[in-house]
């Protein structure tokens, strides 16, 4: 009998170390709506699913990848502690700046994406989607995880002029806890309540 919960104790002990030194990931897939006329995105009656835009008027040679570009903001960063030559390089050149955990990556051509190895904790998630310019009503949760980060990131202007540009994006809150991988899909073809649902 004490051998017996020697071991289960034994087990829940290794469990619970694997766990603890288990990395973090934050994965999924971004959805681009098929490029129109002109270059401008539409909603896909057929809700096709795609990473990459054909060309006007649907020629092969003009087929380009689009890729969404995804940044991962811990919530709780000093923000002045931020060097103002990391800060204009975060903006500008979308690098994050070292030594904060503030993650930048870009989906594949099928729309996955993955951040690896993320530290326990809250975040913004921003999807910046080129090409997409959709005029529907954001929902009220994107609206406040906008709100709140307009307060929190410096110079929200610079921001917004150099980062997201004339591009569709979306921002979601996330928790991320240690040693339990996450998965967060967005599709810029279907309403944001829907997306945002998940």
């Amino acid at each position: 009998m004490n051998f017996k919960k020697t071991v289960a104790a034994f087990a829940l002990s290794m469990m619970m170390m694997a766990s603890a030194s288990a990395s973090t990931t934050l994965s999924g897939t971004i959805h681009l709506a098929p490029a129109g006329r002109n270059g401008v995105a539409v909603n896909s009656p057929d809700r096709s699913i795609t990473g990459v835009a054909w060309g006007i008027g649907g020629s092969s040679k003009g087929r380009t990848a689009r890729l969404a570009t995804l940044q991962l903001i811990a919530m709780d960063i000093d923000m002045k502690s931020i060097p103002h030559k990391d800060i204009d390089a975060w903006y500008h050149d979308g690098v994050a700046p070292e030594g904060y955990p503030i993650f930048i990556t870009k989906s594949a051509e099928d729309g996955t994406y993955s951040f690896e190895d993320i530290p326990q904790g809250s975040y913004y998630l921003l999807i910046i989607a080129p090409g997409q310019l959709n005029n529907w009503e954001k929902p009220l949760s994107q609206k406040k995880a906008e709100e709140k980060l307009k307060h929190y990131l410096p110079n929200w202007d610079a921001f917004s002029l150099l980062t997201l540009g004339m591009n569709d994006y979306t921002i979601k809150e996330v928790n991320i806890l240690k040693g339990v991988n996450m998965t967060v899909d967005y599709d810029f073809n279907e309403s944001p309540l829907k997306s945002l649902s998940k």
